[in-house]
């Protein structure tokens, strides 16, 4: 190898991990975007700031990507902002009835109708590293292990000492309380902090 090369190594080698993450973040966000400005409704907005609503739609869809709104729709109106027609029955997430508004970060899947059954959606939460791409904060109570290792500074230990934390003493009511898990200082939750919430149970 030669000093060009070795130069260049080392260089790749050096990397931070918020400055990969950054980049991750980066291609994740072009490919989940890909034409979604195409079939954005009038209603619907790409701000220069962050949207209020960020909704990811998938399976039996004609246009599916990510949707950007200016505030949560009803169950049975996402169709129609994604240009379909008709309405749909939601399988919601933490049985929630027809009239619950989609909140932002859900991923709605629509299945394909049936003869025997009608169209419906099941929401679920959209991936942590699509959430992380579109500056959605993962909620703390929710996450796996393997969500908190899409974040800076989290490797399979650390993540494995937050969830057992969890597990041992319950639900976290703040995001300050992450400081309790043993290798989280004060500089390094400073850079996790930004990541993560703690979301009301109410539905």
């Amino acid at each position: 190898m030669n000093r060009s090369q070795s130069s260049n190594s080392a260089g790749y080698s050096s990397l931070s991990p918020g400055i990969v993450l950054s980049i991750a973040a980066a291609l994740l966000s072009l490919a989940l975007y890909r034409d979604v400005g195409a079939h954005l409704e009038s209603r619907t907005l790409i701000p220069e700031k962050q949207p209020a609503v960020i909704i990811e739609l998938a399976g039996a869809i004609e246009k599916p990507g990510v949707y950007f709104l200016s505030s949560p729709p009803a169950a049975a109106e996402v169709l129609a902002v994604a240009g379909e027609e008709g309405n749909a029955c939601v399988v919601p997430v933490a049985n929630k009835n027809i009239g619950w508004r989609v909140p932002t970060g859900t991923r709605l899947v629509i299945e394909t109708q049936t003869s025997t059954s009608a169209r419906r959606m099941v929401a679920e939460p959209m991936a942590a590293a699509g959430k992380v791409a579109f500056g959605l904060p993962l909620d703390l109570n929710a996450v796996t292990a393997e969500d908190l290792e899409v974040l800076p500074d989290i490797g399979p230990h650390t993540a494995a000492a937050i969830i057992a934390d969890r597990a041992a003493r319950g639900r976290y009511s703040a995001v300050t309380e992450l400081q309790q898990v043993k290798g989280i200082g004060p500089k390094k939750f400073q850079r996790l902090s930004q990541y993560l919430s703690v979301e009301s149970t109410d539905d």
